[in-house]
C-alpha cells in the first residue's frame, strides 16, 4: 500500500496517511495475504506510476495507490489496485463523501476499500489460475483454480474443483485452504443436488472444514464453510460461533454475512437475515454467490408476505446466474402467492430442464431444518406450480 497522496496541508496529509495506515492494518488481518509494513513504503511516491518500482523492490504482486482531495465540505478518495505482474489495473474506484466527521468518513472509506481489495484480489487470483496449464500450478494456484471451478456450480466443475484441491494437498499437506475447498465442494454438492446422500456429504464436509481449522484457526473462509454446513444440519449455536469468528477475522468478507443471513433464516428470523444480506451485497455486489444472496432475500420477503419484493429479488437472482435453480423456486413461490400460477408453472418447467432430479423431496433434503411453517407454505406453492 503506497502512501496516499494529499495536498501539502496538514489536514489532508493527516487524512491521507490515516487512510493508508488503516488499510495496511486491516489487510494484515487477512491471513492469506502478505502485506508490506508501512515503514518499507515510505520512500516511494504516492502515484500509480510508482507501482512497478515498488513491486520489483518489495517482491509483491499487487500495489494499492490512492489520493485524497478536499474541496469545501466535499472529500474525494480515489484508489487503484494494480497487478504489477501484468502492469494492469485490476480495480479502481472513487469515493465522494461529505467531510463532516473525518473519523467516521475514514472508517467508511477504509471498509469499502478493504472489501473491494479482498474481493478483487481473490477474483484476480482465480482468473489467473484458470488461465495457466494445470501442470504448472503450485498449491496456492491450485486452490484458486479449484474455487474458480467451484463457483461455476455445475456437476463437471464440481468434480474438477475437488481434483484441484486434492492435488494442492498432495503438494502441500499442511496447507489449510484446500481442506476448506473440499468442505466447500461438499456444501456445493448438497446445495445443487449433486449428491444422493445429503447427510453423509454434509458430515464429510464438516470433517474437512474442521481439518482446515485445525491447521489454521484464523482463516475466515474455513469458518464460513463450517458455519454454513452446521446450519444445514441444525447445529445453530456452533454455526453462530464459527460465522461470528469469520466476521471478527475478516469484517469485509461478504460470504460471512451471507452465512449469518442463512443462519438467521434457518432460525426463523427473516428480518435479521435481510439485514445481513444487505451487508453482504454492500460489501461485494459482484460476489460469486451473488445470485444466492438475492435468492435468500427473495425467500425472506416471501416469509414476510411481501410477495412483490420476493418476485423482484428472485428475478435479480436469475439475472445474475441464469443456470441455477434455487432462484426459480423462489420466483415460482412468489408468483403463486401473487395469483400468477401459470407463470409459476413455466418457471418450474425451466428449473426441471436444468435439474431433472429436482423435486419437493430433494428440496426438503437441503432445507429440512428451516421452520416447518415456512417450508409447508413454500411446498404448497411449488406443488401448485407443478413441482411434484
Amino acid at each position: 500500500v503506497l502512501p496516499f497522496a494529499g495536498k501539502s496541508d496538514g489536514e489532508q496529509d493527516f487524512l491521507a496517511n490515516g487512510i493508508s495506515q488503516d488499510i495496511i492494518t486491516e489487510l494484515s488481518r487477512q491471513r492469506d495475504f502478505l502485506v508490506i509494513a508501512p515503514q518499507s513504503t515510505v520512500g516511494y511516491g504516492s502515484g500509480a506510476g510508482e507501482a512497478g518500482i515498488a513491486a520489483r523492490d518489495l517482491d509483491v504482486r499487487y500495489i494499492l495507490a490512492g489520493s485524497v482531495r478536499r474541496g469545501g465540505d466535499q472529500l474525494r478518495v480515489a484508489v487503484q489496485l494494480i497487478d504489477a505482474s501484468g502492469d494492469r489495473c485490476v480495480w479502481a474506484e472513487r469515493y465522494d463523501r461529505l467531510a463532516q466527521d473525518v473519523f467516521d468518513l475514514q472508517d467508511e472509506v477504509v471498509t469499502r476499500i478493504i472489501a473491494n481489495i479482498d474481493a478483487e484480489v481473490r477474483a484476480a487470483e482465480r482468473e489467473s489460475a484458470a488461465r495457466k496449464r494445470p501442470e504448472n500450478l503450485d498449491a496456492w494456484e491450485l486452490f484458486h483454480r479449484g474455487m474458480w471451478h467451484a463457483y461455476r456450480f455445475t456437476r463437471d466443475d464440481h468434480q474438477l474443483a475437488q481434483g484441484h484441491f486434492e492435488r494442492a494437498l498432495e503438494l502441500e499437506p499442511g496447507f489449510s485452504l484446500p481442506y476448506a475447498g473440499l468442505a466447500y465442494v461438499c456444501l456445493s454438492a448438497v446445495t445443487w443436488h449433486f449428491t444422493a446422500d445429503v447427510g453423509q456429504t454434509l458430515g464429510a464436509g464438516i470433517a474437512q472444514a474442521e481439518k482446515a481449522l485445525a491447521l489454521d484457526a484464523g482463516d475466515a473462509f474455513s469458518h464460513v464453510v463450517l458455519g454454513r454446513l452446521l446450519t444445514f444440519i441444525g447445529e445453530r449455536p456452533r454455526a453462530a460461533h464459527h460465522l461470528s469468528m469469520a466476521i471478527d477475522l475478516s469484517p469485509s468478507f461478504a460470504q460471512a454475512y451471507f452465512g449469518m443471513a442463512q443462519l438467521h433464516f434457518w432460525s426463523g428470523r427473516p428480518r435479521e437475515a435481510l439485514h445481513h444480506i444487505g451487508q453482504a451485497v454492500r460489501l461485494n455486489p459482484r460476489d460469486p454467490l451473488g445470485s444466492m444472496f438475492m435468492t435468500l432475500q427473495s425467500f425472506c420477503h416471501y416469509w414476510l408476505d411481501d410477495f412483490a419484493a420476493a418476485e423482484a429479488a428472485a428475478r435479480r437472482a436469475t439475472a445474475l446466474n441464469a443456470r441455477e435453480t434455487w432462484s426459480r423456486l423462489g420466483l415460482a413461490a412468489a408468483l403463486v402467492a401473487l395469483g400468477r400460477a401459470e407463470e409459476a408453472r413455466t418457471v418450474i418447467a425451466e428449473a426441471r430442464r436444468m435439474d431433472q432430479g429436482l423435486t419437493v423431496a430433494s428440496f426438503d433434503a437441503v432445507v429440512g431444518q428451516v421452520p416447518d411453517d415456512l417450508r409447508q407454505r413454500v411446498y404448497s406453492a411449488l406443488r401448485q406450480a407443478g413441482l411434484s
